[in-house]
């Protein structure tokens, strides 16, 4: 599982940065950048969302308003 994480967060950096022209959106990143991260750690832990908030190092119940907010249901980590 430890090498999967890895394999997404090398994924992830090698995204390269946005553009940063008047069109750029600090928020509208990061929450770009949160929502791949939660899918990605959902299907390392095969949607496991206990053991998703383990691996971010949040409670549980973060992740599930996390979840709600970003508007990804439970299918979305599969």
């Amino acid at each position: 599982m430890a090498e999967d994480l890895t394999a997404a967060l090398l994924e992830l950096q090698s995204t390269g940065l946005p553009r940063l022209d008047d069109e750029f959106d600090f928020y509208d990143e990061v929450r770009r950048f949160e929502k791949s991260l939660i899918k990605r750690i959902l299907r390392v832990t095969e949607g496991s969302q206990r053991k998703a908030a383990k691996l971010l190092r949040m409670k549980p119940t973060t992740l599930n308003s996390k979840l709600r907010s970003l508007k990804l249901g439970p299918w979305e980590g599969r």
